[in-house]
């Protein structure tokens, strides 16, 4: 019987010889191209001796299967197929630490360049700390830069060059190590923890070794906020609406679901220290902590956001009037004229900008700060709303029912109030401003408004806004 063979079979067949019919049995071996191999290059002080590795879960641990390498004299490289190695967040662990409990002792943020120099520091720690915690590169360059250059009188960039600096930062490195232990001793590190030295890096840089043992604590308390997204306080509101009623003291089982049955306002109800869930004290010019029933204050902290917010005056002959209207400028220009005009200053050598301001501020209580504060800022928009209280009845000393506790904040503005979130606005417009987000307090008017512009140059500035402010701080 003859066997018939299928289409398929032939191909096959065919498949595996030279060529079907081809007398040539030589076969050519194609030649595999070799793996491409990836590499990070690593500088750290010369006494750093211990291991580094790509954090892949950024978990500031050199895990088992992480990208390894072992520095010694503070240089090291690591190497890979994996072009993960490029996007990776990077450590260095500690040789002293015991196996128990690894240390991290530096971080760097990713080197994406293949072949990249990577210098791991205290520097390189902190702006990455505060990445990991949502906040962009160029702001969290130009954060760490300005406080380093503030505390040690030096001329760091802002920008990513400021990650290759080592000259001057011998002091740094020595309070940041210490620091950096003394948390780390009885807490488990986190980017959460470098975000919070970074962001109080003014307080805890001119202590002593001993102060700085004590104040880790307030590290750990500041960086557990952070790691609760922004630790937002809550509405006020504790009374429930009913089918006739707006203002009943429990809730109708027809309306289930209600604010007042929820946050805060449920779980730490106690108006000794702040109405309803607020959860406030007063402070001395020194920062000391004064009872709650003091007629005066300088500063109120917020004991839920870590905030320290500026206690405004009833008194149009002082800066810290509630009234005292300042322009705000984004740069070092020199304010105009028609700024000036709208600010409450009699002249540029007067105070009519936040800038101008916050030196005051700064430099207030023979060069300690108000409240011992030296860094204080304009707030974020999230930052002044967490002051917002809904439920507040309660009339300012201008007699206007304000949305705020004014049992601490007695001197609020029936206006709106600067705060340094950039609006949509800024991008949206034809002319040569560019807009911010501001916030009223006023009870029956409260709310946001991007309509404020400040002047990009003077050469084009002819609608300036001039607001008054609440400057915020932090230990």
């Amino acid at each position: 019987m003859k066997r018939k063979l299928s289409p398929l079979y032939l191909a096959l067949v065919c498949a595996g010889l030279t060529g079907c019919g081809a007398s040539d049995k030589s076969t050519t071996t194609p030649a595999i191209e070799p793996a491409k191999v990836y590499s990070v290059n690593f500088i750290a002080d010369s006494n750093v001796d211990g291991l580094v590795c790509a954090d892949a879960n950024e978990n500031l641990v050199c895990d088992s299967g992480e990208i390894q390498a072992d520095m010694t004299a503070g240089v090291a490289t690591l190497s890979s197929e994996d072009v993960a190695l490029l996007n990776s967040y990077y450590i260095v662990q500690s040789n002293d630490a015991s196996a128990e409990k690894p240390m991290m002792k530096y971080l760097a943020a990713a080197a994406v360049a293949d072949n990249s120099n990577v210098v791991l520091s205290p520097v390189s720690s902190m702006v990455s700390g505060l990445m990991l915690n949502g906040i962009a590169q160029a702001q969290a360059l130009d954060l760490v830069a300005t406080s380093i250059n503030k505390q040690f009188k030096l001329e760091l960039p802002t920008d990513a060059s400021l990650l290759q600096s080592q000259d001057g930062l011998t002091e740094l490195t020595t309070k940041f190590d210490s620091m950096w232990q003394a948390i780390t001793a009885t807490t488990i590190q986190s980017p959460a923890l470098l975000a919070a030295m970074s962001q109080h890096l003014a307080s805890w840089i001119g202590m002593t070794d001993e102060q700085r043992l004590a104040f880790a604590q307030e590290i750990i308390g500041y960086a557990s906020q952070l790691n609760a997204a922004y630790p937002m306080t809550d509405t006020g509101i504790t009374q429930f609406a009913s089918d006739n009623s707006l203002t009943a003291a429990t809730e109708d089982p027809n309306f289930l679901g209600q604010y007042a049955d929820y946050g805060l306002e449920k779980t730490n109800a106690d108006n000794t220290d702040g109405h309803a869930g607020f959860s406030y004290q007063k402070l001395d010019s020194s920062g000391g902590v004064l009872a709650a029933d003091a007629t005066q204050w300088s500063c109120v902290e917020d004991l839920t956001t870590g905030l320290i917010w500026e206690n405004k005056l009833a008194d149009s002959s002082n800066v810290q009037d509630k009234d005292h209207l300042l322009i705000y400028i984004g740069d070092d220009r020199a304010i105009t004229q028609g700024e000036i005009d709208e600010a409450s200053c009699d002249d540029a050598n007067g105070i009519c900008t936040i800038s101008q301001y916050q030196t005051h501020l700064n430099e207030s209580q023979d060069k300690q700060g108000m409240c011992g504060i030296k860094d204080w800022k304009l707030p974020s928009f999230d930052q002044l709303y967490s002051l917002m209280n809904f439920a507040s009845v309660d009339a300012g000393s201008d007699g206007v029912e304000m949305a705020v506790d004014i049992k601490y904040f007695p001197h609020t503005a029936d206006n709106d109030y600067w705060t340094v979130t950039k609006s949509v606005e800024n991008y949206a417009s034809f002319d040569k401003s560019a807009y911010l987000w501001t916030l009223g307090f006023n009870r029956w008017y409260m709310g946001a408004t991007t309509s404020y512009s400040y002047c990009l140059s003077g050469d084009d500035c002819d609608y300036p806004s001039a607001l008054p402010v609440r400057l915020v701080g932090v230990k």
